[in-house]
Formats: C-alpha cells, sequence, structure tokens
C-alpha cells in the first residue's frame, strides 16, 4: 500500500482541504499549504489513538487534544513542535478515576 491523499492540488501540491493517508493507515485530514498542513487538523493513528487541535508547518502546535485509545485517556494542553509543553488536563475514560488538571509534563503524547 502507498500513501494516498484526497483534496486540492495547486502546481502539483496538496493544497486547500484535504484527507492524506500514509502507507501504514495514519490518516490526517485538515487544510494544507503549499503541501504542509496548517491549521486545524485531526490525526489519526492506525492504532486508534487520535489527535485533534492546531498544527503549524507541519507540527502539533498550540491547542490539542490527544486520545490515548490504548490508555482509556485523554490529554488536552499545549503543544509546542510536536511536543506536549505546559500545563495539562488528563481526561480518563473509567468513571472511577478523576480529571486531572493542570498537570506540569513536557514531553511527546503521540
Amino acid at each position: 500500500m502507498s500513501n494516498c491523499a484526497v483534496g486540492g492540488w495547486v502546481d502539483g501540491e496538496l493544497s486547500g482541504k484535504a484527507i492524506y493517508q500514509f502507507f501504514n493507515g495514519d490518516i490526517l485530514q485538515g487544510e494544507f499549504v503549499d503541501a504542509v498542513l496548517q491549521g486545524q487538523a485531526d490525526l489519526i493513528y492506525s492504532s486508534g489513538d487520535q489527535y485533534r487541535g492546531s498544527f503549524s508547518q507541519g507540527m502539533k502546535q498550540g491547542k490539542g487534544k490527544a486520545t490515548l485509545m490504548s490508555e482509556k485517556m485523554a490529554i488536552e494542553g499545549e503543544f509546542l513542535c510536536d511536543v506536549l509543553s505546559g500545563k495539562a488536563t488528563i481526561i480518563y475514560s473509567n468513571p472511577a478515576v478523576e480529571i486531572c488538571r493542570d498537570v506540569k509534563y513536557t514531553g511527546i503524547v503521540i
């Protein structure tokens, strides 16, 4: 299987709203400028993990939410150059576990 893109094209480059599927099954859906993801977008990994939020220059940048299916949790916070940075809110799908707010974390989530 090869990479596949559906959407707008300008001068041979992906531009405008588009969906890009990688050969491994990961899917990017959002706005592309000169073949680079910009603005609000969804990144859906073949594992079921997801990221919904802001992108700049093709990287997670600004507010976003990472949903980790295997961990049964979601993390909302600020991303900087693809890395969760600063305070975050962790939401567990198990109702017996409280929502943790303002957890200080810096590191790669997904």
